[in-house]
């Protein structure tokens, strides 16, 4: 039987973590790629799941994330790059700083 594995950037929490689960239910090869430590995940995924510790913003990481999860789960079938930020200010506040951390990684 072919094992799927997903790379999922942005699975700490909200889209990313429910994408996530509902793979690992599925029998894939689950490799989470986030700035904070995945929780959440049953304790039956532990040999389905690996947990990468990156900043998708720099393409080197992604590039050591994507081997150490070959690494772990075998050739990429999918990868979500789900890893997004937002903000809110009055149109009169925005400044160039914020404004580039709000498209820097959606």
């Amino acid at each position: 039987m072919k094992k799927n594995h997903l790379v999922i950037t942005g699975a700490s929490q909200g889209l990313g973590l429910a994408i996530a689960r509902k793979l690992l239910s599925e029998n894939w090869k689950v490799s989470m790629l986030s700035r904070k430590k995945v929780l959440g995940i049953a304790p039956r995924f532990k040999k389905s799941a690996l947990w990468i510790k990156t900043d998708a913003r720099l393409p080197q990481n992604l590039r050591r994330s994507a081997k150490a999860a070959v690494a772990f789960g075998g050739p990429i079938n999918l990868w979500i790059n789900n890893v997004g930020v937002s903000g809110w200010r009055p149109l009169g506040k925005i400044d160039e700083k914020f404004w580039n951390k709000m498209v820097e990684l959606s």
